[in-house]
Order: C-alpha cells, then sequence, then structure tokens
C-alpha cells in the first residue's frame, strides 16, 4: 500500500502547525515585521472588530502601531483546532485562542475568539493568505441580546469618529508603506552598527581566511558574486587579490552605500548594487561562484532566491550558502559572540540579535527541502556551531 500521499499530508500540517506558532511567538515578541511575514503579499486580515487589512506590508506596519502602544507587552495563545486540504496546496485551517494582557497569566474570557485561516503552499513555503478573527460572543438570551444591542449603538455614536481616523490612516498610507519598507532591511542607524561589530579585527581575519578558501581553485578573471554582502567585507577580501571580478547585491541602500564606500578605502573595484536575490538583475550564466552568507533566513522568497542563483551561475558553477541554524544551542551563540571579540554592551547586543535570529532560521531538515525543492535539487547541508553550510554546484548540461 502506497502510504506517500498521507506522509506529505503530515509533513505539510507540521509546517502550517509550526507557522501558527511563530505567529504566536512574533506576537510575543512584539515584532511586527516578523509577525507581517507570515502572511502572502496579498492576504486578507480581518480583525476581531471587522477591521480590514490587506497585504503583508500593512499587517506588519499596523502590528506593530498595535504592539508598540495598544498592545505592548501582550501575549497571543491559541490552538489549531482543525485543518482541511482542499487542495495540495491550499489549507484551511480553525483555531482558537486569546490574548494575555499585561500583568495576567491566562487570557480573559471575554476575549476569547475563533479564527479561520488560508494556509497557502508558494515555492515551497506555507504562508497565510487570509485571516479572519471573530470574538466567542454567542446571542444566547436576553442579558446577551441586550449587551449586542447597546454595543451596535456604542459603535454607531463613535462611527464618525471612526471615519476619520480612517481618513487619516488612508491619507499616510505611502508614508507608512515606505517606512515599512525600510524597517525589515538593515538600513540608517542600525545598518551602521552591524558595520561597526562585525568589523572588528578578529572579523576580519576571520573573513580573509574565508575569501581563501571560497575562491581556492578559481581561474584568474572569475565572476564572484556575494548576495546579501552587508558593509561588504567579505567581497573586499574576495577581491583584494585583483584575481576576480566581484559583484555584490543587496535589498539595503544603506549597506550599499556603507559597502561602496568600504571598497573606495580599500581600494578595490566592486560593483555593489541593491536589488532583490529573488529578482537577480543579472544575466544567465554571468557568475562562477555565488556567496551567501548569515542572510537565507531573512529572503522572503527562499526557493525563488536559490533558483536565481542556480539561473545565474555558469554550468559547473558553484553557490556557497552559509547561516544560522534553528537548533544552535544558547551555547553555541555565546561561543560565536566570544570570538567576534567585541565590547561588553555590543556583545550583550550580539547575543540578543541572534537570540531573536534563530527563531527566523531554518532548521537543517527545513533548509535540505528548500534546496530540493530549488532548481539545484537535493544536497548534503553540513552544520557547525551555530550554523550550516550547503555547497550547491550547477551541473554542465551534457
Amino acid at each position: 500500500m502506497n502510504h506517500e500521499p498521507a506522509t506529505h499530508q503530515q509533513t505539510d500540517e507540521a509546517e502550517i502547525r509550526a507557522l501558527f506558532e511563530d505567529l504566536l511567538e512574533d506576537w510575543g515578541c512584539g515584532d511586527g515585521c516578523a509577525y507581517g511575514s507570515r502572511f502572502t503579499e496579498d492576504a486578507d486580515y480581518v480583525a476581531f472588530d471587522g477591521a480590514h487589512t490587506k497585504g503583508r506590508e500593512d499587517i506588519a506596519s499596523s502590528h506593530q502601531q498595535l504592539f508598540d502602544k495598544y498592545l505592548k507587552d501582550t501575549r497571543l495563545v491559541g490552538r489549531i483546532t482543525s485543518i482541511k486540504f482542499p487542495s495540495s496546496d491550499v489549507a484551511l485551517v480553525h483555531t482558537k485562542g486569546g490574548t494575555i494582557i499585561r500583568g495576567k497569566t491566562k487570557p480573559s474570557p471575554e476575549r476569547g475568539s475563533i479564527q479561520t485561516l488560508a494556509a497557502v503552499n508558494r515555492n515551497g513555503e506555507w504562508r497565510f493568505a487570509a485571516f479572519h478573527n471573530s470574538r466567542v460572543r454567542p446571542i444566547s438570551g436576553g442579558i446577551s441580546f441586550l449587551i449586542w444591542t447597546l454595543t451596535d449603538l456604542l459603535w454607531k455614536l463613535s462611527h464618525p469618529v471612526r471615519k476619520q481616523h480612517a481618513n487619516e490612516v488612508e491619507e499616510s498610507k505611502d508614508k507608512r508603506q515606505k517606512r515599512f519598507k525600510i524597517l525589515p532591511e538593515m538600513e540608517g542607524a542600525v545598518a551602521r552598527w552591524y558595520a561597526r561589530n562585525r568589523g572588528s579585527g578578529s572579523q576580519i581575519e576571520a573573513y580573509q581566511g574565508q575569501a581563501s578558501l571560497l575562491t581556492d581553485g578559481l581561474p584568474d578573471g572569475a565572476e564572484v558574486l556575494e548576495v546579501a554582502p552587508g558593509p561588504g567585507y567579505l567581497a573586499i577580501e574576495m577581491a583584494r587579490s585583483g584575481r576576480f571580478h566581484v559583484a555584490g547585491l543587496d535589498i539595503s541602500r544603506s549597506f550599499v552605500e556603507i559597502a561602496n564606500e568600504n571598497a573606495r578605502q580599500a581600494a578595490v573595484r566592486i560593483d555593489f548594487r541593491r536589488g532583490d536575490a529573488a529578482h537577480m538583475p543579472f544575466d544567465a550564466e554571468s557568475f562562477d561562484l555565488i556567496v551567501c552568507q548569515a542572510a537565507f533566513k531573512n529572503f522572503a522568497y527562499p526557493v525563488s532566491a536559490l533558483d536565481e542563483m542556480h539561473r545565474v551561475l555558469w554550468g559547473g558553477g558553484k553557490a556557497v550558502i552559509k547561516d544560522m541554524r534553528r537548533e544552535a544551542s544558547f551555547y553555541d551563540i555565546d561561543q560565536e559572540v566570544k570570538r567576534m571579540e567585541l565590547g561588553r554592551l555590543n556583545a550583550f547586543a550580539t547575543k540578543c540579535a541572534l537570540a531573536m535570529l534563530r527563531r527566523r532560521a531554518y532548521s537543517r531538515d527545513q533548509f535540505t527541502r528548500l534546496v530540493a525543492g530549488s532548481a539545484f535539487g537535493v544536497r548534503d547541508i553540513r552544520t557547525e556551531g551555530i550554523g550550516m553550510e550547503a555547497q550547491l554546484k550547477k551541473e554542465t548540461l551534457a
């Protein structure tokens, strides 16, 4: 008997449950960006009060405002009560839960809610495409009917204020969207702080060693691309010999500016440009080597990014991806930060940042499945310390 379909469905159900748990954890951390990342770009989100938010960007920015003020230090708890699969790439999910306000240990009964979510699988990843939340308010008798009537009356009386507020939100929509597009990436002061902390003497020495290992065996004139180079330290070390043509692609405007300035000061020529890893602005078969370090977990469409790496590699070329793994322990993180030789305050901040990033990292099994679902196909993933590494070769057509 063939049990393969059931096995696939069990895997999908486990991934959907993990996605829901991530959603709860993001709420508890007050991270609107992470919360929004669990939804598709065109998702529909209907709150318990009927407020309708459209799209991942608005879901993230509107929740960040709530987390910063009205829902500060609250926690969302809940459980999945059922998952049904109308098709292999669509799931209908029902959940029950509530909000635990600050200072409490369990949700108040009046905050009990039931949710209906639609999950979709795109490019090998499950995301929520729709979310509808309803408070549990059954009309069971005279008192409950009176409460419903009074709340309807209060809503009607306050409606002009709500309408004015809606107009204000609409007028500031462009501004909020622009701000959101900056916040998820490393920009401004945050990017500069990161650049300073990744540029210590011991880390530059590590970049030099990595550059030597990564480019070993490459012929003179080889084309090298670093995806998400950040401040550009590794790319600069790969370019120092003058033997290779090096380029860098990053979504952050600040990092592109910082990297170009670092390259200028190092007197090396590197083409750092801004762009999306899932839509690379390069022709097919442009590079002999692609490197991506400590950034893959942040890609909105990881399988698309892998496919793009495969597209722009020459046949026989190689992509090397290194990133944090979810299984990394606090001890592993502590040892990693010690090797950075940072000051006490920056070391503490870096540990906190890595602990937060670990929540977004893939496990080895998850990463293996993503690679297997890409144009590269099945490959072995190695783990060491807080990280894991994949060396992905583009096979040469016969």
